[in-house]
């Protein structure tokens, strides 16, 4: 398994007449849920894939769309060799559940329903979801941090049963933030981006074996 990560944080400015505001958002911890085997995922199946979502700073995310000098924060999920799972509704391929992590039985609330979910025009490789919402910060409480703060983007994919045998398939998730964040300017230090990939295995030996018993079993007929 091929599985690159890269964490982020990135603060961003909320100016629309409000005090000024930093947010440390983040989406990391991008992950397969399960994980795949040594070998890679089978051709043909439903797989799933997450990233954990949120902000570290106290205050809310504002959303006031009628500000002209407001913009959204986006998410864009993009699939190599996957396919989404639903190509006719961008929003269903997120699921709105809550997700466990297994490995510390932490739950997470599903962000989906923060964002407006539709795919990028001209394809279906490429969800993007655009804030629809007010975003809810940690509060200002360090012993009771709200857990609506953090939550997961949990995705269903499709691995298509014609892929040729060793093909790379992959998931990125990017934290798209408004232009007016405020910050480091010398490299994309506001954009948080994951891959993680796969190579779809090759057919079991054991399918291969009885392709041969059959071939043998064939001829001895003839």
């Amino acid at each position: 398994m091929i599985k690159k990560l890269l964490i982020m944080t990135a603060p961003i400015l909320l100016a629309q007449g409000l005090a000024a505001q930093i947010h440390g958002v983040f989406l990391n911890n991008i992950q397969y849920d399960p994980e795949p085997t040594p070998s890679g995922f089978e051709r043909g199946t439903t797989q799933f894939a997450l990233g954990i979502i949120g902000q570290t700073t106290s205050d809310d995310i504002a959303y006031t769309p009628t500000d002209p000098s407001w913009e959204p924060l986006r998410v864009e999920i993009t699939v190599t060799n996957f396919t989404f799972n639903d190509l006719t509704v961008a929003a269903n391929n997120i699921s709105t559940a809550s997700w466990t992590d297994p490995t510390n039985t932490n739950t997470w609330i599903s962000h989906q329903p923060y964002y407006d979910w539709a795919f990028a025009p001209g394809g279906t490789n490429i969800i993007i979801g655009t804030q629809n919402q007010v975003i809810p910060g940690v509060g200002n409480d360090p012993s009771a941090i709200n857990p609506n703060s953090t939550g997961a983007l949990f995705t269903s994919l499709d691995v298509p049963a014609n892929l040729p045998h060793n093909t790379v398939i992959g998931i990125e998730y990017e934290l798209i933030v408004p232009s007016y964040y405020i910050g480091n300017t010398t490299n994309d230090d506001y954009i948080s981006a994951f891959t993680i990939s796969n190579s779809v295995p090759e057919p079991s030996s054991t399918i291969l074996i009885g392709f041969g018993f059959l071939a043998l079993f064939a001829r001895r007929k003839r």
